[in-house]
């Protein structure tokens, strides 16, 4: 570029790790989502239970609150778990619930932390 504009190319002392910097400041955000939906009856429509409905399976509960409760533990459970594995240092967790109506509900979990900045130890196993 400097050829076509006839200039002079000029680069900072460590240019080649401008980014580093950046990189260490960020931080480290993972979400979790679960749903939580009814369970109808088939003849009347009615409710007679919740699922919560990960990506891995499927739980029944009789009453919505048991339902969202699990959803929330479940989310953030995951999400800290998650956050821990691409590097974060203690993140903290957020755990939100949304109606999409008709009782139903998304419960996302939002780990946020700092980048680790020494590597973790290997465990025995």
């Amino acid at each position: 570029m400097a050829d076509i504009f006839q200039t002079d190319l000029i680069l900072p002392r460590h240019h080649e790790v401008a980014n580093a910097i950046g990189a260490v400041a960020g931080s480290v955000m993972v979400s979790e989502e679960i749903l939580v939906y009814p369970r109808m009856d088939g003849e009347s429509f009615e409710p007679i239970g919740f699922y919560v409905q990960t990506k891995e399976e499927r739980n029944h509960h009789e009453i919505l609150e048991d339902a969202l409760a699990q959803a929330r533990e479940l989310s953030r459970e995951r999400a800290f778990g998650a956050a821990l594995r691409a590097g974060a240092d203690n993140p903290e967790v957020r755990v939100v619930a949304e109606n999409d109506g008709l009782e139903t509900y998304r419960v996302r979990a939002t780990a946020m932390g700092n980048p680790r900045l020494t590597p973790l130890k290997a465990v025995d196993r």
